[in-house]
């Protein structure tokens, strides 16, 4: 999941979002979730989309307790 979200895959995303919700809780070695790497390449389609799912958690911060939203205009 955490590749489909940073190319921005949105198909492959949805497939791994209905196969596998928990998948949206994965993390990279720096505390970075699905949604975090989306929003920071500024993949929009694919941050609503995990955003609409009851299994995303968007209150998460990374290991440096970051926030990663604003290249998708989510704010600073």
């Amino acid at each position: 999941m955490l590749l489909h979200a940073a190319m921005g895959d949105r198909a492959r995303v949805r497939e791994v979002m209905a196969s596998d919700p928990q998948a949206l809780h994965a993390r990279t070695e720096t505390g970075l979730t699905p949604l975090m790497i989306a929003a920071e390449h500024g993949h929009e389609d694919v941050v609503l989309d995990m955003l609409a799912s009851e299994h995303c958690d968007h209150r998460l911060v990374d290991a440096a307790c970051h926030h990663h939203r604003s290249k998708v205009g989510m704010g600073p």
